[in-house]
Protein backbone atom coordinates (compact mmCIF):
# COMPACT_ATOMS: atom_id res chain seq x y z
CA UNK A 1 0.00 0.00 0.00
CA UNK A 2 0.98 3.49 0.82
CA UNK A 3 2.08 3.02 4.12
CA UNK A 4 6.21 2.92 4.77
CA UNK A 5 7.03 -0.39 7.68
CA UNK A 6 10.14 -0.58 9.55
CA UNK A 7 11.21 -4.34 8.38
CA UNK A 8 13.09 -4.53 12.17
CA UNK A 9 10.18 -3.08 14.48
CA UNK A 10 7.02 -3.94 11.60
CA UNK A 11 5.94 -0.29 12.66
CA UNK A 12 4.79 2.05 9.94
CA UNK A 13 5.84 5.66 9.73
CA UNK A 14 3.20 8.30 10.76
CA UNK A 15 3.12 12.34 9.90
CA UNK A 16 1.49 12.83 13.92
CA UNK A 17 2.25 16.67 13.58
CA UNK A 18 2.41 19.35 11.04
CA UNK A 19 6.51 18.99 10.62
CA UNK A 20 6.65 15.84 12.66
CA UNK A 21 6.97 11.80 12.38
CA UNK A 22 7.37 8.51 14.67
CA UNK A 23 7.16 5.08 14.15
CA UNK A 24 3.80 3.50 15.43
CA UNK A 25 2.24 0.12 15.43
CA UNK A 26 0.63 -0.10 11.55
CA UNK A 27 -2.63 0.30 13.09
CA UNK A 28 -2.18 3.22 14.90
CA UNK A 29 -4.85 6.31 14.18
CA UNK A 30 -2.88 8.93 12.52
CA UNK A 31 -1.85 9.66 9.09
CA UNK A 32 0.46 6.98 7.30
CA UNK A 33 0.01 7.23 3.79
CA UNK A 34 3.25 8.56 1.40
CA UNK A 35 3.50 9.17 -1.74
CA UNK A 36 6.04 9.98 -4.19
CA UNK A 37 7.05 13.34 -6.06
CA UNK A 38 10.13 13.74 -8.26
CA UNK A 39 11.80 10.73 -6.41
CA UNK A 40 10.80 12.15 -2.54
CA UNK A 41 8.10 11.39 0.05
CA UNK A 42 5.33 12.99 1.00
CA UNK A 43 2.85 12.28 3.15
CA UNK A 44 -0.52 11.01 0.72
CA UNK A 45 -2.28 13.87 -0.80
CA UNK A 46 -0.49 16.50 1.26
CA UNK A 47 1.62 19.55 0.74
CA UNK A 48 3.62 19.37 4.10
CA UNK A 49 7.00 18.90 2.56
CA UNK A 50 9.20 15.69 2.15
CA UNK A 51 10.51 13.38 4.36
CA UNK A 52 13.55 14.74 5.36
CA UNK A 53 16.45 13.19 7.73
CA UNK A 54 18.62 15.64 9.84
CA UNK A 55 20.74 15.60 12.47
CA UNK A 56 18.10 15.57 15.15
CA UNK A 57 16.13 12.84 13.11
CA UNK A 58 13.36 12.73 10.55
CA UNK A 59 10.73 15.37 10.23
CA UNK A 60 8.80 16.82 6.93
CA UNK A 61 10.35 20.13 5.53
CA UNK A 62 10.92 21.30 1.76
CA UNK A 63 14.33 20.43 1.45
CA UNK A 64 14.58 18.30 -1.63
CA UNK A 65 18.70 17.49 -1.19
CA UNK A 66 20.25 13.83 -0.56
CA UNK A 67 18.75 14.03 3.30
CA UNK A 68 15.29 13.75 1.17
CA UNK A 69 16.05 10.81 -0.93
CA UNK A 70 15.76 7.48 0.47
CA UNK A 71 16.88 4.16 -0.83
CA UNK A 72 15.69 0.33 0.09
CA UNK A 73 18.54 -2.13 1.15
CA UNK A 74 18.88 -2.64 -2.51
CA UNK A 75 20.45 0.62 -2.93
CA UNK A 76 17.35 2.09 -5.26
CA UNK A 77 14.94 4.46 -4.80
CA UNK A 78 11.86 3.68 -2.35
CA UNK A 79 9.79 5.85 -5.46
CA UNK A 80 11.27 3.81 -8.11
CA UNK A 81 10.57 0.30 -5.98
CA UNK A 82 6.91 1.48 -5.27
CA UNK A 83 6.43 2.11 -8.75
CA UNK A 84 7.83 -0.99 -9.95
CA UNK A 85 9.94 0.52 -12.29
CA UNK A 86 12.80 2.78 -12.85
CA UNK A 87 11.48 6.31 -12.71
CA UNK A 88 13.22 8.86 -15.18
Amino acid sequence: GDSLRNHGTQSCLLVVEANRVQTSPCDSVGFMGWDCSNLLLSPLGSSQGYLVASKKGVALDNVRGLKAQWQSAAERSVCEEKAGQYCP
